[in-house]
């Protein structure tokens, strides 16, 4: 059933130098987190030491070729993976607003932005959100309102959608809480926050087939938004399916 579980940082999950997609299937549902989940997020990350442990996730490989891009299908791990994107978009704005950078934070920026794009195709990020809820297109705006992705599909009202009201609680909470008059103190803090996220621990699961990584999300799925009874029916109805070779979820 679970075909290697290992701890990892963020910063390797994101690795830059890693050709790796983390796909979130067409059929799940929309980003759903919302104010106390990004709260709880980053007072994780501000209260607790490097090498705090975040959870889990788990994802199916749908890669063949081992020279290829790793291509994860992420089961479970949506909300925790968009919001650390989310958190890494944020720091690379702030980082990028300083006047008159250094070298570590000029490599800092270079290294936020290949841990949300893939460095060997500049056109492709490493997170693929489902398009439920516009979410992938208002993903990749605000990754293309940073000027690092180019992507200028127009859908009206991003401002008013999940992932932007996201990331503006994110900007403002680390603008309230992290950044001051002094510059050089702003910068520490901010550099402070990116070290916690980059050490963060996660534990990725990955197993053999959609309705064994579906088994296994129904028996942690105890934290952050509980699945409803339609999304159980449908997990247990395609977990089902495809254990009776009647269908090849892909």
């Amino acid at each position: 059933m679970i075909e290697s579980a290992n701890k990892y940082t963020i910063s390797n999950i994101f690795d830059i130098e890693r050709d790796v997609k983390y796909i979130i299937p067409k059929y799940q549902r929309h980003y759903a987190w919302r104010k106390q989940h990004w709260e709880d997020l980053f007072n994780d990350l501000i209260e607790n030491d490097i090498g705090h442990f975040l959870g889990s996730i788990i994802c199916v490989s749908r890669s063949t070729d081992s020279l290829s891009t790793t291509e994860l299908e992420i089961i479970d791990g949506q909300q925790r993976l968009t919001t650390i994107s989310l958190l890494y978009a944020v720091i690379y704005e702030l980082l990028d607003e300083i006047k008159d950078p250094n070298d570590e934070l000029r490599n800092e920026l270079i290294n936020l932005k290949y841990r949300l794009i893939q460095k060997s195709d500049k056109n492709q990020t490493k997170l693929f959100l489902s398009s439920e809820g516009h979410n992938f297109h208002d993903f990749r705006c605000i990754l293309a309102d940073l000027e690092i992705f180019d992507f200028e599909e127009e859908i009206g009202n991003v401002g008013n959608r999940r992932l932007s009201k996201a990331y503006n609680f994110l900007y403002n909470k680390i603008k309230t809480e992290l950044v001051f008059d002094d510059e050089d103190v702003t910068i520490k803090n901010v550099l402070e926050l990116l070290k916690k996220v980059n050490g963060t621990l996660l534990v990725k699961i990955e197993v053999n087939s959609i309705s064994d990584a579906y088994t296994l999300f129904e028996s942690l799925n105890n934290r952050g938004v509980p699945l409803t009874a339609i999304d159980l029916i449908k997990n247990k109805l395609l977990s089902e399916l495809e254990k009776k070779d009647i269908i090849k979820i892909k």
